[in-house]
């Protein structure tokens, strides 16, 4: 049978046309998983900042009653401390008349108002002036609520209790908006207690670091307090640290038991996408806590690390509070912006993340040095 040549070719043509169209639908399909990976590989290729350069000179910073070293360059704050039931807040420097009109504008609110009951507002105005700490506190606002046990009625009372120190120019607020009366006395030890101290000062006793400033005193054992720490790197805007710590606050599920669950999903794309780096127990100078890390591929293709160390703490010992260790990559500095990718490569971060990691420790009388970094 005689074969038409060009009917050939154009069959041949045919059978190439549908391989590349296939070949072409292969790659789309296999473009979402691979992508990753290849961007992932030219990025490491063009990360030249090793973590040396960034814990190679560090600066000690204390948090609450803790000591945390980080990169000399890492800009820090510190937000909005608690303790014993007041919110702390640093309102920065005054002027002795800027902070004499601040309580003059204060009292004048509290007392162009009434009570629940329609009485006076303003129950007791204590003043402070000890060893450099100037200031006043007020008791107002008094309410009252009760409840039934069987046929016997228990009233419960509560007051506000406000209280503005000055010290070394600045200015502090110690504010509770429900405290028992029998204990709003308590807020003049408190308020005695404060020193101001430098953000790259460590305090040489036992204490309470806040925002420029240090609680004097070891505390109650079963007193709250709270803080929390924030710092970022210069150059690696998408890098964040933070430190948290909470006393009083329950024992409850740890890091590892709530990873496990949050990520007992059937989706085979959650351990493609957000591998493991890290996960299991470990004691960090004294404290035993869960540890817990992962690589997150963006579905933009950008990569991120987010690592994690947890420890529970007691509930009842502020030296054993609750206390929370993050440092994430890959995040946006714009809030709501998509990831972008780390700036940080793996090996970097996760360097960082174990000599940062491994000089977090419970602030000593005398001041600690930060312990040999591991390895």
């Amino acid at each position: 049978m005689a074969v038409d040549a060009d009917s050939s070719r154009a069959d041949a043509g045919g059978r190439m046309k549908r391989r590349t169209r296939a070949g072409v639908i292969f790659m789309l399909a296999l473009l979402p998983v691979s992508a990753p990976w290849a961007f992932d590989l030219f990025w490491k290729m063009h990360v030249a900042e090793g973590a040396a350069l960034l814990t190679q000179q560090t600066k000690t910073v204390c948090v609450g009653r803790f000591l945390i070293d980080v990169p000399a360059n890492a800009q820090v704050s510190v937000g909005s401390a608690a303790v014993d039931h007041f919110r702390i807040t640093n309102h920065g420097i005054e002027t002795n008349e800027q902070f004499s009109a601040r309580l003059a504008q204060r009292e004048a609110e509290i007392n162009g108002k009434t009570n629940q009951a329609g009485a006076r507002n303003m129950e007791r105005i204590d003043g402070v002036d000890h060893d450099g700490v100037i200031g006043k506190i007020y008791v107002f606002g008094r309410t009252s609520t009760h409840v039934f046990h069987g046929d016997k009625k228990v009233v419960y009372a509560g007051v506000e209790v406000n209280g503005y120190a000055h010290v070394n120019g600045m200015t502090f607020s110690f504010i509770s908006n429900d405290h028992s009366p029998d204990e709003s006395g308590n807020l003049v030890k408190l308020v005695q207690q404060l020193q101001p101290l430098g953000q790259d000062d460590t305090p040489r006793q036992a204490g309470f670091c806040l925002n420029d400033a240090f609680l004097r005193g070891p505390g109650s054992p079963d007193q709250g307090e709270s803080i929390v720490m924030f710092a970022g790197l210069p150059g690696h805007e998408d890098v964040g640290i933070a430190l948290s710590t909470i006393a009083g606050k329950a024992p409850g599920p740890g890091l590892i038991e709530r990873s496990d669950a949050n990520r007992a999903v059937p989706y085979v794309y959650r351990k493609v996408f957000t591998p493991t780096l890290l996960i299991g127990e470990r004691t960090i100078n004294g404290l035993e806590g869960d540890e817990f890390a992962f690589k997150a591929r963006e579905l933009n293709y950008t990569t991120g690390y987010a690592f994690d160390w947890e420890t529970q703490g007691t509930g009842d010992d502020v030296l054993r509070p609750f206390v929370s260790l993050e440092l994430q990559t890959g995040t946006n500095p714009e809030a709501g912006g998509p990831p972008v990718h780390s700036t940080l490569s793996e090996e970097s971060v996760n360097d960082l993340w174990r000599r940062m990691s491994s000089s977090l420790r419970l602030h000593s009388v005398a001041v600690s040095p930060a312990p040999a970094p591991p390895g």
